[in-house]
Formats: C-alpha cells, sequence, structure tokens
C-alpha cells in the first residue's frame, strides 16, 4: 500500500506506513510544517501540527551532535 503525506501547503509526498502510524512524524519536505500522530481522548487518531520551535529544540528531523 502506498502512503502519502498531502501537507497543507499543496504538497503531496509519498512516505512510508511508520510515518503514518501513531507516534510517527513527518516533515514536509518544501515547507518544513511538521506533525506527529496521536490518539485524540475520543480515539481517532489525529496528526497534531508542530510549532517550528519544538521541532528544532527536539532536533527531530536533524542527526543529534555527537561528541568524540
Amino acid at each position: 500500500m502506498q502512503h502519502i503525506w498531502a501537507c497543507s501547503c499543496g504538497v503531496e509526498t509519498p512516505c512510508t506506513f511508520d510515518d503514518m502510524k501513531i507516534g510517527g512524524y513527518f516533515q514536509c519536505p518544501v515547507c518544513k510544517e511538521s506533525a506527529v500522530g496521536v490518539v485524540s481522548k475520543s480515539g481517532r487518531k489525529e496528526f497534531v501540527r508542530l510549532d517550528r520551535s519544538h521541532v528544532e529544540f527536539l532536533r527531530l528531523f536533524e542527526p543529534p551532535e555527537v561528541d568524540l
């Protein structure tokens, strides 16, 4: 099954099942808008948009710095 992330900016990007499941997160390659999959109190699966400052602070889409 093919999965596609449809961003609010209009870009459609192929992605994996892991990107779309609960706990999965995805970042649009064009506008850099990010979202994470969560379960709402009603039990529905939702994708919540993440504030850019949180994404940068948590380094969700950057490799971690390694001290050698």
